[in-house]
């Protein structure tokens, strides 16, 4: 009896585990691009969005305004900092 149990439970927890649905695999590829913005930060009122992006070996600072897709560099770094 207590091996039915046991067999029971397996096999309903093998089949819990199933998923119907088909879900694509992220290659492990996209995770390892040079990236060339990074650390982001939304301002208070939602309306900007800044960040540092990769400028000729160099990270300068941007603004981005969400609503218009315009962005604005605020520094032009000459030497790697």
């Amino acid at each position: 009896m207590l091996r039915r149990i046991i067999l029971f439970v397996l096999v309903a927890s093998i089949w819990g585990c199933k998923s119907s649905r088909n879900e694509q695999t992220i290659p492990v590829d996209d995770f390892f691009k040079t990236f060339d913005k990074a650390y982001y930060h939304i301002s208070p009122d939602g309306k900007s969005l800044s960040y540092l992006k990769l400028q000729d070996r160099k990270l300068d600072l941007f603004v981005e305004d969400l609503a218009t897709g315009n962005s604005v560099q605020l520094t032009h770094l000459t030497e790697k900092q």
